[in-house]
């Protein structure tokens, strides 16, 4: 009980302590970093040193390595872009053709129907009451323009995970202008994949009146080259109890 207790003061200590340095409070510190104890350990590996006292009086120095963060990023697919861009749209329309998606937020409620439209409307006694178009399907043309990756591949952040998440886009356009102040109501639809097991209508949002950003997981396109889900490496905080010198020199340490 005494050990769990000083566990627990100590991944408080040190998720402070990486707020503080690296700008974040990692909510998933636990499985980021295993604290380790040592009895017999002279001096601890390299690292950030923290130092701190248990409720009880007992005075700790841990070890604390940098953070390594998962760097989907730099994963670049040895595909030139167009081909990059016809394997992502090939494997989103085998997951998601004839397919709707449906998000429920409260009030409204939104409706994906991939290739063809983008909706947002209200259900009373399973009737829609209220509805707006919130966008048609695209074309997708052969451009003459040569794309670069940047161009098919980009990235937004989340509060969920801890690093950007790799997304590819396509515009959903022409939607009814109905209380948009003359203009025509559109939806970015953002495909990417944070869950390798399902598809989903996985977020909504609303950044400017009449625009919309839906998000669709699409388990699939994790098989993608520079959309896997990154694998977050566990480290080791170490740690040792700091002995009172009379203490020390009679253990010998």
């Amino acid at each position: 009980m005494k050990q769990s207790f000083i566990l627990c003061s100590i991944v408080f200590a040190v998720s402070v302590f990486i707020a503080v340095t690296q700008g974040t409070l990692n909510s998933d510190l636990d499985s980021k970093y295993k604290v380790h104890f040592y009895n017999h350990m002279k001096s601890l590996p390299p690292g950030n040193l923290v130092t701190m006292l248990t409720k009880d009086g007992r005075e700790y120095q841990c070890s604390v390595p940098s953070e390594t963060k998962p760097n989907s990023e730099k994963r670049t697919p040895d595909l030139s872009p167009e081909a990059l861009r016809d394997t992502i749209v090939s494997t989103i329309q085998d997951s998601l053709e004839d397919q709707c998606l449906v998000r429920e937020t409260g009030w409204w409620t939104y409706e994906f129907c991939y290739g063809v439209s983008a909706k947002q409307y209200h259900a009373a006694e399973k009737k829609r009451v209220v509805e707006y178009e919130a966008g048609s399907a695209p074309v997708l043309s052969k451009t003459s323009a040569p794309l670069s990756k940047e161009d098919v591949v980009k990235y937004f952040s989340s509060p969920s995970v801890s690093y950007r998440i790799p997304y590819y886009s396509e515009k959903y356009e022409n939607g009814s202008d109905e209380n948009c102040d003359g203009k025509k109501r559109t939806t970015e639809v953002r495909y990417f994949c944070t869950n390798e097991r399902t598809t989903m209508f996985a977020l909504n949002e609303e950044p400017a009146t009449c625009s919309y950003i839906f998000g669709i997981n699409v388990g699939a396109i994790c098989e993608i080259p520079g959309f896997e889900i990154p694998v977050t490496t566990v480290q080791e905080i170490a740690c040792k109890e700091v002995l009172d010198v009379n203490v020390a020199k009679a253990l010998g340490k």
